[in-house]
């Protein structure tokens, strides 16, 4: 959102990789409406239309609510779009204008909230489901490979660790699914935070728990996006660990 002189401009935008344009696609269909741009290697779906903002995005994300700290610039964002759908208008009085600068100014990084006080509102917000997870991952989790050791980490600003702490219970909580190993032990987290983009990083690396329930709990999810391709190749170096074929025998080289 933007005041371009005294009109007030407000957009809706998902950005992803250009190789998940097929994505932003399927959501235009779903909304019957909006753009899809193609900029250098990323693609963006973009919905700039006051009343079918009002009238279908509001309602998905009042039915699937945002859980991490983006929750709060989506409230604001709302507060903006009530007012241009009850005027009719972009072309904002000075009263409104002034109004809605001043929500424009407490969004994003202009944001003071402290994490205590996001708490209170996320605990108003349904709890989190597969699906949701899911997206989560899909969006900010990373498949990785450190020296051919596969591993699997999300990360989320520092003001959203409510929501991390969250997510890694939620995992914690996650049955074993592959039956073959027993007393395989529960996806368990080693939580570093980076000083320097105040990140929040959760990393897995438990072989056992990788296998036995992040990767079974994933394969019968439906990735949207090419992350679901970089899962399955990830699983493919999960399971020659799992078997040990990365393991010499003695006086190999």
């Amino acid at each position: 959102m933007f005041f371009d002189r005294k009109y007030l401009r407000v957009a809706f935008r998902i950005t992803l990789h250009k190789d998940d344009e097929g994505v932003l696609h399927k959501i235009k269909q779903f909304f019957e409406d909006g753009n899809v741009e193609i900029h250098s290697n990323s693609c963006v779906y973009v919905i700039r239309n006051v009343d079918i903002l009002m009238n279908k995005l509001i309602p998905v994300l009042e039915i699937n609510p945002l859980r991490t700290i983006k929750y709060l610039d989506y409230l604001d964002f709302k507060k903006i779009l009530i007012l241009l759908y009850k005027v009719k208008t972009i072309s904002l009085s000075e009263e409104d204008r002034d109004y809605a600068k001043l929500i424009i100014q407490g969004m994003n990084t202009g944001r003071k909230t402290t994490n205590s006080q996001f708490m209170e509102v996320v605990k108003q917000i349904q709890p989190m489901n597969n699906f949701w997870i899911l997206g989560f991952i899909e969006g900010e989790g990373t498949f990785g490979l450190k020296n051919l050791v596969p591993y699997f980490q999300i990360g989320q600003h520092i003001r959203s660790e409510s929501v991390m702490k969250e997510i890694s219970l939620f995992l914690s909580q996650l049955p074993n699914i592959f039956v073959f190993t027993l007393n395989s032990p529960k996806l368990k987290a080693n939580m570093v935070i980076h000083k320097n983009t105040n990140v929040i990083v959760y990393s897995y690396h438990n072989i056992d728990s990788l296998h036995d329930t992040l990767a079974y709990f994933l394969l019968n999810m439906s990735f949207q996006t090419r992350k679901g391709t970089d899962f399955l190749y990830w699983c493919l170096v999960l399971y020659l660990h799992k078997y040990g074929y990365f393991i010499y025998l003695q006086g190999e080289s």
